[in-house]
């Protein structure tokens, strides 16, 4: 039933996702991705409460699980319960401190809140847990970008290059790479070439 509610999900039929995953609960009541998929629609739906109730459950169920905070936090946000969805955040960190999500989800709720410096700093732990972490990487570069840090922001930019010389959204960005107007209309024709 859970497959078949995921399918049904992707084919905008809400209403039979959500008796599918009712079922796999009948089944297995502690089924948490089930829980998560009725999260979603009831998210999708903006129907609050219910969503609400069901993150509660999870963490009852399972208060020391960093994915149960995490979907509470996913109810806070979508509330745009921003002070609510950091202290859930840093309880779901406390749990896991490799979480990513969790760290991820604090970074966007920073930056809803426009609170850039934590959003960064933020982005520096998991990037000092996942250096590789191409997502984390060019969300840092953005936000080096927005702070007018033209010089971290190229060097993030340069870190995903030196990994992936083809990463169309670094390649996008030239001014940061190269600030200086291209003064050759060969440099300028280098650099567009580069971004295709």
């Amino acid at each position: 039933f859970l497959f078949l509610g995921m399918v049904q999900v992707q084919q905008n039929n809400a209403s039979e996702a959500r008796k599918s995953f009712e079922k796999v609960l009948e089944l297995v009541p502690n089924n948490p991705l089930a829980v998560d998929q009725l999260v979603d629609l009831d998210l999708k739906a903006r129907d609050f409460a219910p969503a609400s109730q069901r993150a509660e459950k999870q963490i009852e169920k399972q208060p020391k699980v960093a994915s149960s905070y995490l979907m509470k936090a996913r109810v806070q946000m979508a509330q745009g319960q921003w002070k609510e969805t950091e202290a859930t955040l840093k309880k779901a960190i406390e749990l896991d401190p490799n979480s990513g999500p969790a760290y991820e989800m604090l970074v966007r709720n920073y930056l809803a809140t426009d609170r850039v410096p934590e959003a960064a700093h933020e982005i520096e732990v998991v990037l000092s847990k996942a250096p590789q972490n191409q997502s984390a990487l060019m969300t840092l570069a953005t936000i080096r970008a927005q702070q007018e840090d033209y010089s971290k922001a190229r060097d993030c930019y340069d870190k995903l290059l030196s990994r992936n010389p083809t990463f169309i959204p670094a390649l996008n960005n030239p001014p940061l790479i190269n600030p200086e107007p291209p003064n050759h209309p060969n440099q300028a024709y280098d650099l567009t070439a580069q971004a295709h």
